[in-house]
């Protein structure tokens, strides 16, 4: 569903904001955050900052490209999606075969995934 396809992008950028955001100018990072963090509007926002609402969208789209890029770069979001999935399929495991997976988990982390 579209609704479902705009929560997962809206909890993504808040992720990457999260991991990302001191990279952001100052007045990108404010305004990603009471926009994806606190669920302003681009009118609250606007108002809040005493800018347009083209101006609000216009420092959501470049913040929303360079939390891309830095992601695109870095991969630290994804990493960390990697570890905590391996990590549930860990526990998964009986009881008998975590020390083994955890080891082997350990010399990924230790190569750098």
């Amino acid at each position: 569903m579209a609704s479902d396809h705009l929560l997962e992008e809206r909890a993504r950028m808040a992720d990457l904001l999260g991991i990302y955001g001191k990279l952001l100018t100052e007045k990108q990072s404010t305004i990603a955050s009471a926009y994806y963090l606190y669920d302003l509007s681009l009118s609250e926002i606007a108002e809040q900052e005493g800018i347009s609402r083209a101006g609000v969208s216009d420092a959501l789209s470049k913040a929303s490209e360079h939390l891309e890029h830095y992601e695109k770069c870095l991969s630290l979001l994804s990493r960390s999606e990697h570890i905590k999935t391996m990590l549930r399929a860990i526990r998964d495991l009986p009881e008998s075969e975590r020390l083994a997976a955890y080891e082997k988990l350990g010399k990924e982390l230790e190569n750098g995934i």
